[in-house]
């Protein structure tokens, strides 16, 4: 915890030193006509695009998550203590995540539509010690979405946002003739409601911002359960370092529900992945990143997420970090 405390001071510390560009060119947030990078959310975040009226906008993105250590509540146990009750225990898991997504926008409002195909890939160890791996891959959910500005000046832009996730994910995917466990999914297989508030501050040489957002499930899946409902928030600092480059901190909490129902498929006695109760957790994380113009039509984004603080509904994998990586083009 200390460390990540060090890093986030650091990086305020970096982020609040003076913009040269802005002291010698310009007031940026007084200039309307003034292409701002930090404009643009962290990348994480998405859905800002409301400046762009009359051209469409591409974006291709890749997710790499990373998961590992065994959690009970907030406290890291041994596999040993796992075993006492379950025959397989999670020692690490992986998702790998390419998203395409088109936008429409217009002077006050956005069309969005967003797919992505996973890779996921889990290490389990049973109780003589031996090793195995489970992969599965596909199509994941597509969301659409609206988003709608409220406010936009040179001080300020908000929006609110509603999206629907449409069930194109499996939720019945095997390895070896055995069920998979519900992270080991691709789906909710539900129709899912996914409101949300942005709004970000603008000053001379630098912006805050947050959001609030929600994933309201709707009724069960074909296999007897829905995943748990899902809190967000997220507060972030961004500043432009020159005109083409901003860098910026996010903190990002989440509060997930448990999973509510049952696959009767799954054996619950086998691994703690196969229990509803462990997939509730709440976490507090960091993510460092920046925009970058590469030209007129295009831009380059990175953000690099670890948790400061995570507890779990039950025995869980913890978070170990996310990096993503974006393009953004316009036509």
């Amino acid at each position: 915890m200390i460390k990540y405390i060090v890093v986030f001071l650091g990086m305020i510390n970096f982020l609040m030193a003076q913009c040269t560009h802005c002291k010698t060119e310009c007031k940026c947030s007084m200039s309307k006509g003034h292409h701002r990078v930090d404009k643009k959310l962290p990348i994480s975040l998405m859905g800002n695009h409301m400046d762009h009226e009359g051209q469409w906008m591409a974006t291709v993105m890749n997710m790499d998550m990373r998961m590992s250590g065994i959690y009970k509540g907030s406290d890291l146990i041994d596999i040993s203590d796992v075993h006492k009750t379950k025959m397989m225990a999670p020692l690490s898991m992986t998702n790998t995540m390419q998203m395409v997504g088109i936008m429409k926008p217009s002077s006050d409002h956005t069309w969005s539509l967003m797919v992505n195909r996973q890779d996921k890939e889990m290490l389990m160890q049973n109780r003589l010690g031996m090793k195995s791996t489970s992969f599965s891959k596909g199509l994941g959910d597509m969301t659409l979405t609206y988003n709608k500005k409220i406010t936009s000046n040179a001080k300020r832009k908000s929006f609110w946002t509603l999206g629907l996730s449409i069930p194109t994910g499996d939720t019945d995917k095997m390895f070896n003739n055995m069920k998979l466990p519900y992270g080991m999914q691709l789906g909710s297989g539900t129709w899912d409601f996914k409101p949300s508030f942005t709004s970000t501050s603008f000053q001379d040489n630098h912006s805050f911002g947050y959001r609030i957002s929600t994933i309201i499930r709707n009724s069960d899946n074909d296999e007897n359960y829905s995943l748990g409902n899902r809190y967000e928030a997220d507060l972030w600092y961004a500043m432009n370092r020159t005109d083409r480059f901003s860098p910026s901190v996010r903190l990002n909490y989440v509060d997930q529900k448990e999973i509510d129902g049952v696959d009767s498929t799954l054996n619950m006695m086998m691994s703690p992945m196969n229990v509803g109760a462990n997939y509730a957790h709440k976490k507090l994380s960091l993510a460092i990143g920046f925009n970058a113009i590469v030209d007129e039509s295009g831009t380059i984004s990175v953000e690099y997420q670890l948790p400061l603080y995570q507890k779990m509904g039950g025995v869980s994998l913890g978070s170990d970090s996310m990096v993503v990586i974006a393009y953004r083009h316009l036509f």
